[in-house]
């Protein structure tokens, strides 16, 4: 995600928007939606991703 966030002109916190939907990245990572979601929750809760308007933010 630094990476994509490198190449943003905003590099603070919350300014990245991740555009995948939970259905694309858990194709992605082969995991279930479920599992996707509970994973987000804890990440949000570690204050490293924000959940706005359903909508992912790194």
């Amino acid at each position: 995600m630094d990476y994509h966030k490198s190449f943003s002109p905003d590099k603070s916190s919350y300014s990245y928007e991740i555009t995948l939907t939970r259905q694309q990245l858990a194709s992605i990572i082969v995991l279930r939606v479920e599992t996707v979601i509970r994973n987000i929750k804890n990440i949000e809760k570690q204050e490293v991703l924000k959940i706005i308007n359903r909508n992912i933010y790194y």
